[in-house]
C-alpha cells in the first residue's frame, strides 16, 4: 500500500512491467481503471529517494522508468535520462536516475520473470565507488 496523507493505495492492480513512458508523459492504456490511473500517478509523484534506502531490504512488487528532462543550469542544454522508481511491498515508491540501478533491475527481471505483486523480490539497496571516478552509484543485490 502507498500512503499519501494517511491514505493507502493498493499497488497490486498496476502490474509490474516496465511502463513505457514518452517525454509527453506517461503512456497509459484504456483498458486502466481510475484507480490504476490515480495508483500510477501517486506512485511516481510522491516517490522518496532510493539513495535514503542505501542498505536496507525492499520487498519489490513493481517498478516503473520514464525519460525525464533536466536543464543544466550552467550552460542551459537539455539533458535526457532516466527515471526509475521502485514499489515495495508496503506500497512505499523510491526513485533514482542510476543508470547501473536500471541494468541491475533490468537484470533482476530477467531472472524473477514472475508477477512480483504476488511474490515479491527482496533486495538490499548497495551504494558502490566508480572505478573510473570518484562517483557513487546505486545497486542492488538478491536477498
Amino acid at each position: 500500500m502507498l500512503k499519501l496523507k494517511g491514505e493507502k493505495i493498493n499497488m497490486e492492480n498496476l502490474g509490474n512491467e516496465v511502463m513505457a513512458m514518452e517525454n509527453t508523459g506517461l503512456v497509459v492504456t484504456e483498458d486502466m481503471t481510475h484507480e490504476q490511473r490515480v495508483n500510477l500517478f501517486n506512485a511516481v509523484n510522491n516517490a522518496e529517494g532510493l539513495s535514503d534506502q542505501v542498505g536496507k531490504d525492499l520487498w519489490l512488487t513493481g517498478y516503473i522508468v520514464q525519460d525525464v528532462e533536466k536543464e543544466n543550469e550552467k550552460t542551459g542544454e537539455i539533458i535526457c535520462s532516466k527515471l526509475i522508481t521502485v514499489i515495495d511491498k508496503e506500497g512505499k515508491a523510491y526513485a533514482t536516475n542510476s543508470k547501473p540501478f536500471l541494468q541491475s533491475l533490468k537484470q533482476l527481471k530477467q531472472v524473477f520473470n514472475y508477477d512480483w505483486t504476488k511474490e515479491p523480490v527482496c533486495v538490499t539497496i548497495i551504494q558502490k565507488k566508480s572505478n573510473s571516478s570518484t562517483n557513487k552509484y546505486l545497486s542492488m543485490a538478491v536477498k
